[in-house]
């Protein structure tokens, strides 16, 4: 189960979702070059929610985006924080809550990714006890605003709390 962020990315990367460089250019030694995109992981908010109350009273949201902007980074994609965007933003420019749509389209733009990776997470309390975790994910490129690829994953059912063990990327 904690490696569960692992194949999801793993699968993302499986459904065609990394760019390659025109014509696949060789290097030197015979290389294929490809080219990695800047990825950056954002929460999935609804119409008119502030992106700043998802991130501060959801830990187990916290909890997803940071694993999978680690399991990128640890396969060598080149990451964008945003939760460091956020706050960047968040200080230039004062938002209401009628400018939160704006506001995402205008920091997803800003932030120099060449795709982002939209992330749902819902958790399931089953009345046997256990738990069990859905990761929907969604890659989308910022320039056209197409769907790259999409990924829904559920976790087993689980006897604890402890979301931190299941969304733990393992390397």
């Amino acid at each position: 189960m904690r490696n569960k962020i692992t194949i999801i990315v793993v699968s993302l990367l499986l459904q065609g979702f990394l760019l390659q460089a025109v014509g696949n250019p060789a290097t030197k030694s015979g290389e294929v070059v490809t080219v990695r995109p800047s990825i950056m992981v954002i929460p999935y908010t609804k119409t008119g929610q502030d992106l700043r109350t998802v991130l501060e009273e959801d830990p187990i949201m916290r909890l997803s985006i940071s694993a999978i902007k680690e399991a990128f980074d640890y396969r060598g994609f080149t990451t964008i924080d945003f939760v460091a965007r956020l706050k960047s933003q968040m200080e230039s420019k004062a938002i209401t809550s009628d400018e939160q749509t704006d506001f995402r389209t205008e920091l997803i733009q800003n932030s120099g990714a060449d795709i982002y990776i939209e992330c749902e997470i819902l958790v399931n309390k089953m009345s046997s006890g256990g738990n069990n975790l859905i990761l929907k994910l969604q890659a989308v490129d910022v320039y056209t605003g197409n769907s790259i690829a999409n990924k829904n994953c559920e976790s087993g059912i689980f006897y604890t709390e402890d979301y931190e063990v299941i969304l733990t990327f393992k390397k």
